[in-house]
């Protein structure tokens, strides 16, 4: 490997396309990079106008006028007997906020009803034809009604995640509309708020990364709306609106690898609620509303949602070093930590409980299976990343000797892990010590991206999991589990991770190709411009409660920036971090990585056999580059350019 110093130059240009059959498509060989400016969805104002309106029924005339755009009004007149008339916007992507209508006339004021939809189909009966009475085909079209008022532009209520909305009057008498449009209520991301960005030689890669922050971005709320006490991440743009520590994995590091310092309060916010809501003495809350409360319900949830919030709160502090921050959440791991210690059979591994919720349910993300009870893998696999989160805090915290005792018991579990759920008849982790036939798709990512699974059982456990692959992404069980068949893109997400880590990135990047070309392509019905929360194994959604923008599925921002471009942190704040990329079938790929040193850089090509790589360390950081088959490079606040020799 040869390194020489230079400045940072973008050195993608010319370079060749993938070989025929590549599971991404790619940039032309003699195309210059694209700007990646041009990916980000983010309205370019707080005003939103639809992109189109055309008449769904009755008598409506000049339909184009309510984008804004036109020069005549939208007049919708209803005779007795007659027909409802019935416009519908298409705001071309997904939308949050609150709706309005700009009203010319408006004869003896007719009520006017909205009804918002994520996808078209649910907007409609069964026969085809606009419902106007919120029931739907999936029955969650959301409606509202307003009074149009003449010469005024008239509000409706907040919104959440929605693509389509209808117009309907449906009493008889006349109103004359100049325009609608909503008053986008997320976070409204341009250009000027990414600190960070990817772009590469797959255009449909960028276009993950891009929908990956797009979709955690209407997923956030600021304080205030929907009675917010702070901003807050929430787990989709529609439903459920809360914040859950399972999404916040996915969101919280998409949201820092795009927004940097701009999103990070929303992240740690979250947490703090998250934090604040936990009781003492058991297991942390999994989940919680804005306004401060959990509707009710245990927040805890369970097991592994107690597992994910300490995880959530460790990682915020890796990338932020937000020293006030770790001290804060220190007790609360801690405490989870004690609490799980009460949970545990003779080997250490925790046992789950068969009931719906409180710290110790087996219940989990895929909540519609039910409870998970006994010595689940997945749960213990998260136990054992708590711990190890814990060892991590306490050392950066100069409480050595608690971090040597975590790491003690870490080590005890991941030996029980592996010698009681390791299935060598498959060669991967069964579901459970009663299910060790079973092959998760959860427990056997995790297990490859904790380090619990040993390094000549990883081919093994990736064989294994190809086998759960379908022309959609991947099953979360083998069929023998008896379990739903919904794919779950966090679960694969997760899975993409364990991949890149492994060293498979052409499977990694394959396994993106099933599950979210899908997602990113405008002719699907179900498009949003946004990340489904689930869906069926051919693809199509169960029902208008599915989310089609939830920041758990977000996962493909996450993944690219740190495995595609490499950057992984080590000390808190980046001060220490790795470079590694996994190159896969690109050609090329760029970046930036915001820090609290400044940004880091990345910039590699493929030259032939060689790969040149160019990093930037911001002043005060140390990179650790690792390019395949040759010795780490360390680089201190400087920058490098690297070849690689073959």
């Amino acid at each position: 490997m040869r390194r020489r110093r230079s400045r940072v130059a973008l050195l993608a240009a010319g370079v060749v396309c993938a070989a025929a059959g590549s599971a991404l498509p790619v940039s032309a060989a003699d195309a210059s990079p694209p700007d990646w400016r041009r990916y980000v969805q983010g309205p370019a104002t707080g005003n939103v106008r639809p992109v189109t309106a055309a008449v769904l029924s009755g008598n409506v005339t000049h339909a184009p006028g309510l984008t804004g755009r036109g020069a005549e009004p939208t007049t919708l007149t209803v005779t007795p007997g007659g027909p409802p008339a019935t416009v519908l916007l298409d705001y071309g992507k997904e939308m949050v906020g609150t709706p309005y209508i700009d009203v010319v006339s408006a004869a003896a004021a007719p009520p006017l009803q909205l009804a918002f939809s994520e996808t078209r189909k649910y907007l409609f009966d069964a026969d085809g034809r606009p419902t106007g009475d919120g029931v739907g085909t999936g029955g969650y079209e959301r409606q509202q009604s307003i009074t149009p008022t003449a010469h005024s532009r008239v509000s409706g209520t907040f919104e959440g995640g929605f693509r389509y909305e209808t117009i309907t009057l449906s009493t008889p008498g006349t109103v004359v509309l100049r325009a609608a449009g909503i008053a986008f209520e997320a976070y409204r991301a341009t250009p000027a708020q990414y600190q960070g960005h990817f772009l590469s030689s797959s255009d449909a890669l960028n276009r993950m990364w891009f929908g990956g922050a797009y979709t955690v971005q209407t997923d956030m709320a600021a304080k205030g709306v929907q009675d917010a006490l702070a901003p807050s991440v929430l787990d989709g743009a529609k439903r459920d609106r809360k914040i859950w520590s399972g999404d916040l994995a996915i969101e919280g590091p998409a949201i820092l690898a795009s927004l940097g310092s701009n999103g990070a309060p929303y992240v740690k916010k979250s947490l703090l609620a998250l934090l604040k809501l936990s009781k003492p003495g058991s297991g942390l809350a999994g989940f919680g509303v804005p306004s401060g409360g959990s509707n009710g319900l245990d927040p805890a949830y369970s097991n592994t949602y107690s597992s994910w919030t300490a995880d959530d709160a460790v990682g915020y502090f890796r990338a932020t070093a937000d020293t006030d921050m770790a001290r804060q959440i220190l007790p609360y791991v801690e405490g989870q930590i004690t609490y799980d210690s009460t949970l545990t059979d003779a080997d250490g591994l925790l046992v789950t409980a068969n009931v719906f919720g409180g710290p110790n349910s087996g219940l989990d993300w895929d909540i519609y299976d039910g409870p998970k009870a006994g010595v689940v893998a997945a749960t213990n696999m998260l136990y054992y990343r708590v711990l190890t989160d814990a060892a991590y805090l306490e050392t950066q915290l100069g409480n050595g000797r608690k971090a040597t005792e975590y790491l003690a018991t870490a080590t005890r579990i991941k030996k029980a892990i592996n010698a009681r759920l390791f299935n060598p008849a498959t060669g991967a982790y069964g579901l459970g010590e009663t299910a060790r036939g079973t092959i998760a798709q959860d427990a056997n990512s995790l297990a490859i991206l904790f380090g619990i699974a040993p390094q000549d059982k990883v081919p093994g456990i990736v064989r294994a999991l190809k086998t759960l692959w379908d022309a959609h992404g991947s099953r979360p069980f083998s069929a023998d589990a008896d379990l739903s068949t919904t794919h779950s893109p966090f679960i694969t997400g997760l899975e993409v991770e364990a991949l890149y880590k492994a060293g498979y990135a052409t499977d990694a990047e394959k396994l993106l190709a099933l599950t979210w070309n899908q997602m990113i392509d405008p002719k699907n019905p179900n498009y949003t411009g946004t990340f489904w929360e689930n869906y069926l194994p051919d693809g199509t959604l169960q029902d208008g409660s599915i989310s089609a923008s939830h920041g758990w599925s977000a996962g493909p921002t996450p993944a690219l920036t740190g495995y595609a471009l490499g950057v992984q942190p080590v000390d808190p704040g980046y001060r220490t971090f790795t470079v590694s990329p996994h190159f896969g079938t690109l050609n090329w790929a760029n970046g930036v990585v915001p820090t609290p040193y400044g940004p880091i850089t990345v910039t590699w090509t493929r030259r032939g056999a060689r790969h040149e790589l160019t990093v930037k360390a911001p002043s005060g950081t140390t990179a650790t580059v690792q390019l395949p088959g040759h010795r780490p490079l360390k680089i201190h606040g400087t920058t490098e350019t690297l070849t690689s020799d073959t």
